[in-house]
């Protein structure tokens, strides 16, 4: 994970506490950095789904959902 992920996974996790609290906002966090390990290989064809509000650009775009709740 690069230093603007880092940053940014600090961010989510400070705003989670304030809605969820720490122990929820903790779990919230390591939850997303476990699903977000996937995104370092290169076989992007394999997840998630055609976002299909982007398909009119030139690059293919997958989103991945998940509910924390």
């Amino acid at each position: 994970m690069d230093y603007k992920g880092i940053k940014d996974l600090g961010r989510t996790t400070r705003f989670n506490a304030l809605l969820y609290g720490f122990k929820k906002a903790i779990a919230i966090a390591i939850e997303l950095r476990k699903n977000t390990e996937i995104l370092e290989t290169d076989n992007y064809k394999e997840i998630g789904s055609i976002d299909e509000d982007f398909v009119d650009l030139k690059y293919e775009y997958r989103k991945l959902i998940h509910h924390h709740w």
